[in-house]
């Protein structure tokens, strides 16, 4: 009787070690999603915002809207990024909530020198 005792309290504490490790790892885990996000859609945002200022560096737009190529989505891409970080992390930035616009551009992009 006293080996199958044994055999019986391994396997239940076996089972807790297993049921204690997966409650650390789903906590940790669960802690680590949000930022991962954040970093990812700043990366997104300084990445558009990056290939933006190479093709107008002031970040002046021409006529009042962003210097595009037809079909471009940088722009585009610039205000997803800007209206989820707003939207999500609280970013401020609050001129991107209508759609791609100069004004969210310059609000948005670190890369912009901030005009006066």
């Amino acid at each position: 009787m006293k080996g199958i005792s044994m055999t019986i309290e391994t396997i239940i504490y076996l089972i807790l070690a297993i049921l204690v490790l997966s409650v650390l790892l789903l906590f940790f885990l669960s802690q680590a999603g949000p930022p991962q996000d954040q970093f990812a859609l700043e990366a997104k945002r300084n990445s558009a915002c990056g290939a933006y200022t190479v093709r107008d560096f002031r970040c002046a737009g021409k006529s009042g809207s962003p210097i595009t190529n037809p079909g471009d989505p940088i722009p585009i891409n610039i205000q997803a990024a800007c209206h989820e970080l707003t939207r999500r992390f609280n970013g401020g930035y609050d001129k991107c909530e209508s759609g791609p616009s100069l004004e969210c551009i310059q609000q948005c992009c670190m890369t912009c020198p901030k005009q006066a």
